[in-house]
């Protein structure tokens, strides 16, 4: 596979070949692109700011504004290894017990906070799980959505707006829903 820059008018600005089983994921001015257990972080130039093999294959990777997370092992039993722009490992959240759906950052107070999202299927019935975290601190905030498939989750107005099969629903960076705004019905 070959992940290419293509400018305003489609034309090539750069490729990079990556080889088999790769994935990327940009964030408007970096990609982070993965094959096998090698992660490569891209700036808008094309330039290789991050290049390096990790513990093990690479599931998926996301970029936030200080750091990039890339969830390696199984999708039952792996790793969120998250890495400051130097490449540098600043935290490794073990995922155990739940099948890993996504990971994503956003910046409150600022402070950069990286969200995981889980599916728990040791109970009888299936709920989704979501966690937030200070890279390279701290676990920050933990709650159940429930049965309801988790689809989107966003942040805009100091709020994670958390989108289901249902409603989407509001909570602050510690994961504590907002009970003054009824959550919008979709």
């Amino acid at each position: 596979m070959v992940v290419t820059r293509a400018n305003h008018s489609g034309r090539t600005r750069w490729p990079h070949q990556l080889g088999a089983d790769a994935g990327f994921q940009p964030d408007g001015e970096r990609v982070a692109a993965w094959s096998m257990n090698q992660l490569y972080l891209f700036d808008n130039n094309g330039k290789a700011i991050y290049n390096d093999s990790l513990s093990s294959q690479v599931q998926f990777a996301r970029v936030g504004g200080k750091y990039v997370a890339a969830f390696v092992g199984s999708s039952d039993n792996g790793t969120v290894q998250v890495l400051g722009r130097d490449g540098l490992n600043v935290d490794n959240v073990p995922v155990e017990g739940e099948t890993l759906l996504d990971i994503g950052f956003f910046t409150s107070d600022l402070n950069d906070v990286m969200w995981v999202m889980g599916l728990d299927t040791n109970g009888t019935v299936p709920t989704i799980k979501m966690q937030t975290f200070l890279p390279g601190t701290r676990l920050v905030g933990s709650a159940s959505m429930g049965e309801r498939v988790v689809y989107r989750v966003y942040f805009h107005g100091g709020r994670l707006h958390v989108v289901d099969t249902w409603q989407i629903r509001m909570f602050d960076y510690k994961l504590k829903e907002d009970t003054v705004l009824d959550p919008v019905l979709i």
